[in-house]
């Protein structure tokens, strides 16, 4: 019984460095629910990967254009390999006249710049609702530790039964706790990858332009 409650208590204090560590990332973020160590972005700016014409602001006015609508869903489309979007945009460009070039490209920005947007608020708000399930793992762990380390104090039958209940429940807890931070981890790469492959699209995008 000794050597199983030290392990849940070396397995808590892992826990709470892990949660401390990661609140005060969150708070040189200025953003209690981020916990990634890269830096909270809200969504990509047209400025950081476009330097073609104006981009037009206003929300889906990019799918009124013939044919971008169904280029851009599979532009965005995870399925879609790097490859085979270049062929894609590539061969879309060969279909414009010259005079509506450029301003049928800049449509098409528009519209994978908006979907890639869309798309990492969804992981994002994921993210931050992960972020948040965790504080409140820890503090329903840390209170179950203080009863915890009342009751291994009661010798009784009863007693030593209900600290081994607790154990057994601060163990699965704990558990939990450690696959969820590994996840988070991997879910702060999404967004990254997502805007390494925006960016590859815009250049693509890009070197069509007259």
């Amino acid at each position: 019984m000794m050597m199983r409650i030290g392990a849940v208590k070396f397995s808590l204090l892992v826990i709470l460095a892990l949660v401390h560590s990661h609140g005060a990332w969150a708070q040189a973020q200025l953003d209690p629910d981020w916990p990634c160590i890269q830096r909270y972005v809200p969504e990509i700016s047209v400025a950081t990967v476009w330097a073609g014409p104006p981009v037009n602001n206003s929300p889906g006015a990019w799918s009124e254009r013939p044919g971008i609508r169904d280029l851009v869903a599979g532009l965005t489309a995870r399925r879609t390999s790097p490859e085979q979007a270049e062929r894609d945009i590539t061969t879309f460009a060969g279909t414009l006249p010259g005079g509506d070039k450029n301003a049928v490209l800049t449509f098409l920005f528009a519209g994978v710049l908006e979907t890639v947007n869309d798309k990492r608020r969804v992981m994002i708000k994921r993210i931050r609702e992960y972020a948040r399930q965790q504080r409140v793992r820890v503090e329903r762990i840390e209170v179950k530790l203080i009863e915890f380390d009342r009751l291994k104090e009661n010798t009784s039958p009863v007693g030593r039964a209900k600290a081994e209940e607790l154990r057994q429940h601060l163990e699965m807890e704990t558990r939990i706790f450690e696959e969820r931070e590994r996840s988070i981890r991997s879910l702060c790469e999404l967004p990254v990858k997502l805007e390494s492959t925006f960016g590859a699209l815009a250049r693509v995008i890009s070197s069509h332009l007259d």
